[in-house]
């Protein structure tokens, strides 16, 4: 598959709904397969890897999708945000991830508020993601400097808790 080598910054794409508020879909490595260019009629942004295929590229322009980049490893938190602030108006993003793309944006310090809902469940089955996973070195603390607060606790049905935090910054 042919490689993308042009400046990041020439490269994102708006697709067809660059009037609605944009979904925003992190999937570094170009896998997601799109039926339509939106999510409940709302646009889809694909933040992606630098070097995402050129054929990946294709399809998503050929089917509308508007798309940006996060660095060589799609892990670059800012630069992603920067690009959905400036081009699609981003302000606010509702994070509903897995334990690494939780962790990437904890690590970036870009998270202020977490809203958790905890099913009374067990598994004790090791080897799973967390809320928040972070590939690093070991001496690398991606909350350090992040402090939660309790905002809200409320008790839903069938002994599932709902709980709200702030994120606060700390001296570190």
């Amino acid at each position: 598959m042919e490689r993308h080598h042009q400046p990041v910054s020439t490269r994102t794409l708006c697709g067809t709904k660059p009037d609605r508020t944009p979904r925003d879909l992190y999937d570094p490595h170009g896998k997601l397969q799109y039926e339509r260019s939106d999510i409940e009629e709302d646009g889809i942004v694909a933040v992606l890897a630098d070097n995402v295929a050129d054929d990946y590229l294709q399809t998503l322009r050929d089917n509308g999708i508007s798309y940006c980049f996060a660095g060589p490893d799609g892990r670059n938190i800012q630069k992603a945000g920067a690009v959905l602030r400036n081009t699609f108006r981003r302000r606010k993003l509702l994070l509903e991830g897995g334990g690494l793309i939780n962790g990437a944006f904890l690590q970036a310090g870009t998270i202020n508020e977490i809203s958790l809902m905890i099913y009374p469940g067990i598994d004790g089955v090791s080897g799973i993601a967390s809320s928040f996973d972070w590939v690093c070195a070991t001496d690398n603390q991606p909350a350090r400097g992040q402090a939660l607060s309790l905002l809200h606790v409320e008790k839903r049905d069938n002994g599932v808790l709902w709980l709200r935090y702030k994120i606060e910054k700390t001296i570190s």
